[in-house]
């Protein structure tokens, strides 16, 4: 299993299109092959996003997604705080995946985040998908 942080747009895109890469990702989640990794902000910041109003046309997708979540992902408390995304609300999510030891973390802005930190690289859905194809792994 490969521990992934799941930026928020990733489930936000996930629940609007249930058939794009995204969607793909969170498969990968349900099959065990990629284990997300989230903490008390992280939970916080997708149930705010997901339920906001314009998901109320996808609120049976939402839920499935959050579901999935609480299910299968690992669950950590980040001890380092940081300061170094171009948005502030986005340091949450490097912050879990140091403390989690993920090898990715996804996410659809990836301006937001530098190239790699630490050992996390910072990919998009499908430069994840890619990679994962070309290991034999999805």
């Amino acid at each position: 299993m490969i521990r992934s942080v799941l930026d928020t747009n990733v489930l936000f895109s996930a629940a609007l299109k249930e058939s794009g890469t995204p969607a793909l990702v969170l498969e990968l989640v349900e099959r065990g092959i990629i284990t997300p990794c989230i903490s008390d902000a992280i939970i916080a910041e997708y149930r705010d996003v997901l339920g906001r109003p314009v998901m109320l046309p996808h609120a049976r997708r939402a839920k499935k997604l959050l579901d999935l979540m609480a299910i299968f992902a690992l669950y950590v408390s980040p001890a380092l705080k940081l300061s170094i995304c171009s948005d502030a609300d986005d340091n949450c999510f490097l912050e879990c995946a140091v403390a989690a030891e993920a090898k990715y973390l996804v996410t659809g802005n990836i301006r937001h985040f530098p190239k790699n930190f630490s050992a996390v690289a910072i990919v998009t859905p499908r430069e994840l998908l890619d990679r994962l194809i070309d290991a034999g792994l999805a």
